[in-house]
């Protein structure tokens, strides 16, 4: 059985590594299969699990339906942060607030699929695959890597920031790595043996130079072999030389986006990131969890946009926010909200067209379990920046057409 490059470096553990010649890297430039510089655009999902109260964080203030469904979590008019005469952000979202009135956020309204599920699995499953009617064997983003490989040399061109590779990145010729942080993301030797460290190191470094039998996949190993060591290097390299413009909040989510730029800021290559952050399943007492999560999740984003901003980056990122479900209408007996269907979505950037797109679902004419009736498919948004950010055939990869929603200039 013959495996690529990028599919052994998916699956090495790496833990632990030295420093390393200041030539290691010199000469080396990420490119792609055809030998043309990577594209500059970098697209940066930003997924919030656990199913995100797009109600609650997007409040149609106007709405009478509103108060009446929630009469504890009813946030008051005079708390939000208005975006027009009707709806108005959560008060913790006060970062986005100015992202928006600087035409840098577009508020994608009644997001969803049809015959929503109300499973975190299965549904996130969907939102991964981008198939709601029946999840595929692979991720909306491994079928944009299928169609357009990286060359084999360029092993970060798709990163997941956490421990474990999400759904979304599944492809049939293509692995990505997940680097859960810097620390982490290094080359593991026998914890017994750390004087003998160099030595392990050049070992399997030089797995080119045995003599193996011709069904041993030896090119393929010497190859990843080299990658894996010099691409762990290469972010430990690009995090130890980057100093911030802005101070990012100690939060999880914060140093993840930390990383996310010390990797752009180091030009390896990286044009597709993915990040993770949860506490969004908020069934019991909403209210102060809900607050803390979109307070984290505002400051964090806020962080990263002005230092890329700072750094002359800005310009080549864009963040779109996903999570897997809404909160039903009404709230439950435990001040909290039971899983709903319809949420909100949020893109950012300056090559953003802030603004509100797609229509606010109607909190009366609900469906039979007293949840929001989708308005926007979110194969529409994927569309939109697969086809206007990463210049992608979206309806090769979505198996269908889906309109371009315009938040992108």
């Amino acid at each position: 059985m013959s495996i690529t490059r990028r599919q052994f470096i998916g699956g090495i553990t790496l833990t632990a590594i030295g420093t390393f010649g200041p030539g290691l890297f010199k000469g080396w430039e990420p490119r792609l299969a055809h030998g043309a510089a990577v594209p500059e655009k970098i697209l940066l999902v930003l997924q919030l699990s656990g199913g995100n109260d797009g109600i609650n964080t997007v409040v149609p203030f106007t709405d009478s339906a509103y108060a009446a469904a929630r009469p504890t979590l009813a946030i008051p008019e005079s708390q939000l942060l208005p975006l027009d005469g009707k709806l108005g952000l959560h008060p913790s979202l006060a970062n986005f607030k100015t992202l928006f009135d600087e035409g840098k956020l577009a508020v994608i309204q009644g997001i969803g699929y049809p015959n929503g599920i109300l499973s975190h699995f299965s549904s996130m499953d969907i939102w991964h695959t981008a198939s709601p009617e029946g999840v595929q064997a692979r991720g909306w983003l491994g079928r944009y890597l299928d169609l357009h490989p990286p060359g084999s040399e360029n092993a970060l061109f798709s990163v997941n920031i956490g421990s474990q590779v999400p759904k979304a990145f599944i492809a049939d010729t293509v692995s990505t790595p997940s680097i859960a942080s810097v620390s982490s993301y290094q080359f593991r030797t026998d914890p017994r043996y750390p004087v003998d460290r160099p030595s392990q190191v050049n070992t399997f470094l030089n797995l080119e130079n045995l003599s193996l039998s011709d069904t041993f996949p030896r090119a393929n190993i010497a190859g990843v072999s080299v990658n894996a060591y010099t691409t762990s290097e290469a972010v430990k390299a690009a995090a130890g030389s980057y100093t911030p413009s802005v101070t990012y909040p100690t939060t999880s989510l914060a140093q993840g986006l930390l990383l996310i730029a010390q990797i752009i800021a180091g030009n390896l290559g990286t044009r597709i990131f993915y990040v993770s952050t949860g506490g969004y399943d908020t069934h019991n007492n909403q209210a102060n969890t809900h607050a803390n999560l979109l307070t984290t999740l505002s400051e964090a984003v806020n962080a990263f946009q002005r230092d890329m901003e700072a750094k002359g980056l800005a310009d080549r990122i864009v963040i779109l926010t996903i999570s897997e479900f809404g909160r039903r209408v009404a709230e439950n007996g435990s001040r909290g909200l039971d899983h709903g269907t319809a949420s909100v979505q949020f893109t950012i950037g300056t090559r953003v067209r802030g603004g509100l797109y797609g229509a606010y679902p109607s909190l009366s004419k609900l469906d039979g379990n007293g949840n929001l009736v989708f308005t926007t498919d979110f194969r529409s948004s994927y569309a939109t920046v697969l086809e206007g950010w990463l210049g992608a055939d979206a309806g090769a990869i979505l198996g269908g057409t889906f309109p371009n929603l315009g938040f992108l200039t």
